[in-house]
């Protein structure tokens, strides 16, 4: 499944598929990079369908998150349940 993109003003979400890993990374940062269109882009991470995600997932959420602050925008996730729930509290 690739990375749904939906609108609901202000926020751009991004439907997560089941496994976020090394094989679909570089698509995730495509596909938010593709959607910042200026200063202040708010996106939603939505996790909810997402069972397993791996350590280049997780970096380059974080990376997409800094680099979303420091043009002013914001970067959360929803939905966040089990193994990937225990995954981000660590």
């Amino acid at each position: 499944m690739a990375f749904e993109i939906t609108e609901r003003d202000p926020f751009i979400i991004v439907k997560m598929p089941t496994r976020v890993d090394v094989t679909n990374t570089q698509d995730l940062l495509d596909a938010v990079r593709g959607r910042i269109t200026s200063q202040g882009c708010r996106f939603l991470l939505d996790l909810g369908d997402t069972e397993a995600i791996d350590s280049t997932a997780l970096g380059a959420i974080v990376s997409l998150y800094k680099s979303l602050r420091v043009g002013e925008g914001d970067l959360m996730l929803i939905g966040t349940q089990g193994a990937v729930q225990r995954v981000l509290e660590l």
